[in-house]
């Protein structure tokens, strides 16, 4: 794999071009393209992403540049259009629905900022803080956290959810998350979009976001009860002709036991 930083600084116009034809090289040995938002990200896990990547064979290019975007549009592509801020291109031969699978997977953690809004709710935990008694003590106390001295340190004695999502972080939650070195923000790409090459068609996250556990309990549900109405209404399948020859020969006996004895 290739990783290119296109920035369109500190560069001539003969490296540009270069970069871009290489992209365009590249562009027809892949099957997905995304391009996924990185403003803000953390050093630490836009490495992390990059080595992923890398590792599965995919293709990353920053699209800070306009000559990347042009290119987007005369590939035809719906995706020029939302790149905004840093964003990069990523060139994947996985389906749209693993490549965003993979990233939001891979998502990280870290420390919070006064005015932060937090999607998960946010539990102290219970136990030992590893903190000496004394004047912190009045920080775990302004959160009203049930804590108790013990061998001379704070511990505390009942978790709390100090944060519901949707909550911003205040100054006192976040002198007590820094305390207990808890980083509550999940950070990570943000996938603006996938086009699928194979299908011609431009996935939006909405619906790239899938709950496997809640999708596969509804297929399940959905055969059981299929199933069941299908055996209801006599309907002869390969799924329900096992079940229907059992409930004729149970119906049968029911109606004349006595033949079925002898």
């Amino acid at each position: 794999m290739v990783i290119l930083m296109i920035s369109g600084k500190g560069h001539n116009k003969v490296w540009k071009e270069k970069q871009i034809n290489e992209v365009k090289s590249n562009f027809d040995k892949y099957s997905t393209v995304a391009i996924a938002c990185v403003e803000s990200l953390p050093c630490a896990i836009e490495r992390k992403y990059r080595a992923l990547l890398k590792k599965d064979g995919a293709f990353i290019v920053n699209v800070k540049n306009r000559p990347v975007k042009i290119f987007l549009k005369d590939a035809k592509l719906e995706l020029a259009d939302k790149v905004k801020g840093t964003s990069v291109i990523i060139l994947s031969n996985k389906s749209p629905f693993e490549l965003f699978g993979m990233i939001k997977k891979n998502s990280g953690t870290t420390s919070a900022k006064v005015g932060a809004v937090v999607d998960i709710p946010i539990e102290i935990p219970a136990g030992d803080t590893g903190i000496a008694a004394g004047p912190a003590l009045s920080d775990f106390k302004a959160l009203k956290l049930d804590t108790q001295i013990r061998d001379g340190k704070i511990f505390i004695a009942k978790p709390k959810v100090v944060l519901e999502p949707g909550q911003k972080v205040d100054e006192k939650t976040l002198t007590i998350l820094n305390k207990l070195k808890i980083k509550p923000m999940t950070v990570g790409m943000q996938i603006i979009g996938i086009y699928s090459k194979t299908e011609s068609l431009l996935y939006l996250p909405d619906v790239l976001d899938v709950d496997y556990d809640d999708y596969r309990n509804m297929v399940a549900k959905a055969y059981a009860d299929s199933t069941a109405l299908a055996i209801g209404i006599h309907y002869v399948s390969k799924d329900t002709i096992a079940r229907l020859i059992a409930k004729a020969h149970r119906e049968a006996v029911a109606v004349n036991p006595d033949k079925n004895e002898e």
